[in-house]
């Protein structure tokens, strides 16, 4: 028998993958449909929505608001309110802990950014994505996305502070699924989003690609050396859950992929 597939409170459906959680954050997929039937309701956490393909309208400061890609609406826990979705709509939605969100007396609040649109673009993706990396990855970018709607972007210092290498040594030595950046920022007594922007000036990249981008080089040193174990040994000791992401995230880096990679290794 076929299962069902899952639906939001209103009807309309839900992602078969619509869930994640990052750290302190969590991650949600959803695909609205005209006339959505929500009705008023509300929340128990401070959200921002960030739409994917299509528009919403929201009441938002007392006036409504058109909300599309581009563009993402904070709203702070338990604010009661009713969206009016006139087309099909996906969005990404990052549930905030509560120390990240607005105090019970902010107010919903929307932007446009073209940096909001492509956040929400790599959220989507990586949200899909089969390796312990991605993990960190959401996670800077439920940050990024927070810092920019609700103005809390901080001022990085200059040169590189001796607390990022400590961070960066902690990420090399980790073998296994690596720190939240809430438990990195922790251990150099930093703020986590100071953390990320750090560590992405310092190092060039985000602290999830840096994770990723090691264990893809630690796997491609394997295909050079080791001819016994197969592709899914390999894919899984380098922290990916299956070969086809880790298929896809090499040949990004590569160019090519694992299995072509070691016929021509072996071939010269």
């Amino acid at each position: 028998m076929k299962q069902a597939r899952p639906v939001l409170p209103c009807g309309c459906p839900a992602s078969m993958a619509g869930a994640r959680q990052a750290g302190p954050f969590s991650l949600r997929y959803s695909r609205y449909l005209p006339c959505c039937a929500a009705g008023r309701h509300m929340h128990g956490e401070a959200r921002i929505a960030l739409p994917l393909h299509g528009f919403f309208e929201a009441a938002c400061a007392g006036r409504v608001v058109r909300v599309g890609p581009g563009g993402a609406l904070y709203r702070p826990a338990n604010d009661a309110h009713e969206d009016v979705y006139r087309d099909v709509m996906d969005c990404v939605t990052v549930l905030l802990p509560d120390h990240v969100g607005h105090p019970a007396t902010g107010r919903a609040q929307a932007l446009n950014d073209p940096r909001l649109h492509r956040a929400a673009l790599a959220l989507h993706r990586e949200a899909k994505a089969g390796d312990d990396a991605s993990n960190l990855i959401v996670e800077g970018l439920a940050l990024l996305v927070s810092s920019i709607l609700l103005s809390r972007i901080p001022h990085v210092e200059t040169g590189v502070p001796r607390w990022i290498v400590r961070v960066r040594d902690q990420l090399q030595g980790c073998d296994g699924p690596p720190p939240s950046l809430s438990e990195l920022a922790n251990s150099v007594e930093r703020d986590p989003t100071y953390v990320a922007a750090t560590f992405k000036r310092v190092y060039g990249m985000t602290a999830g690609d840096y994770v990723r981008r090691r264990r893809l080089w630690r796997a491609r040193d394997a295909l050079d050396c080791d001819r016994d174990s197969s592709l899914s040994e390999i894919a899984a000791d380098c922290g990916f859950a299956d070969q086809s992401h880790f298929t896809r995230h090499f040949r990004r880096l590569f160019g090519t992929t694992p299995g072509a990679y070691r016929l021509r290794a072996a071939s010269s």
